[in-house]
């Protein structure tokens, strides 16, 4: 599993800069502009951007066991026992980014995934959940032993 971690980061960055562009477009879009020349999105349309983030990182990984950066570098996510992840499992792994990159740049991902057995970081460890390679011939979220998309 340790050998995974370029890959890891690697699905981290494409699917961090897609998230980051689209809200910086959606700001520039319909924000408003502030005295210090930058742009502000107040009220209800300031959910657009959580939103997004929300399908474009939580949704799949529930879904399909894979972000677009995740299934582009042949990665999966799942249960320990080789499940589905729940849609509570994914939003909590995600949740979890804030501790393992943002506020760490990385440093606690990192640390993490080398001294943990399974190589998993502080989300998947609160999620029960690992991150592996997905399998030649093995279309992401088709194993008929996974739970059912709806099942948390």
């Amino acid at each position: 599993m340790k050998d995974i971690l370029g890959p890891r980061f690697g699905a981290f960055a494409i699917d961090y800069i897609v998230v980051f562009a689209v809200d910086m477009a959606y700001i520039r879009a319909v924000g408003q502009t502030t005295s210090e020349g930058g742009y502000q999105v107040t009220g209800l349309p300031a959910l657009v951007g959580p939103g997004f983030w929300l399908l474009w990182m939580v949704v799949p990984e529930w879904l399909w066991g894979a972000t677009l950066g995740k299934k582009i570098l042949g990665l999966r996510v799942q249960k320990a026992d080789g499940s589905r992840l729940g849609f509570g499992g994914a939003l909590l792994r995600r949740v979890c980014d804030l501790f393992d990159f943002w506020m760490s740049f990385g440093l606690v991902a990192t640390i993490c995934h080398l001294k943990s057995a399974k190589g998993q970081r502080v989300g998947d460890m609160a999620a029960g959940a690992e991150v592996i390679l997905q399998k030649k011939g093995d279309p992401v979220g088709t194993d008929n032993d996974r739970a059912a998309p709806g099942r948390v």
